[in-house]
């Protein structure tokens, strides 16, 4: 877009001057919508796979849990199995991972790992912390025993 001279242009020129500075704004409101757009869905995507890695902690906190509960494992040689694959994984991503993937990343730090060994819950109906124990995982997510006779009433079951 060329600068506006009003001094030396006729009005001619300046009005096909202005037209131009307002089809070239146009042009960037529409790229600036389509980018926010984008930035939009990238943040829903990025909510959604934090929410989805939450399930997937307390998912496997309660298999830990079971497993120790059921004696089939130590605590303690469980802890440092998993401590030992998270390891291993995390090599071979940095053996993979390119010089300009190993940049850090811009939301943050990694949160830290939660203890291998919860003693509560929180039931997704009611929102109590009540004793891992009384925890029934169910399609909804875990729900604590007084919670469980309701849910099965409201879907019928």
């Amino acid at each position: 877009m060329r600068k506006l001279s009003f001094w030396t242009l006729d009005e001619g020129q300046q009005i096909r001057a202005i037209n131009e500075a307002a089809d070239e704004l146009d042009r960037l409101q529409s790229h600036n919508s389509f980018m926010q757009q984008q930035v939009d869905a990238l943040r829903r995507q990025v909510d959604s796979q934090r929410s989805e890695i939450g399930q997937l902690k307390a998912a496997m906190q309660a298999v830990c849990d079971l497993l120790v509960d059921l004696d089939l494992v130590e605590e303690e040689a469980l802890g440092y199995r998993i401590d030992a694959a998270i390891a291993e994984a995390a090599a071979e991503a940095a053996s993979a991972a390119s010089p300009a993937a190993a940049s850090p990343s811009p939301f943050g730090p990694p949160a830290p790992a939660p203890s291998l060994v919860a003693n509560e819950a929180i039931c997704s109906r009611c929102r109590r912390e009540v004793p891992a124990r009384d925890i029934t995982f169910t399609d909804r997510g875990p729900v604590c025993e007084s919670c469980l006779p309701a849910q099965a009433f409201e879907s019928g079951e």
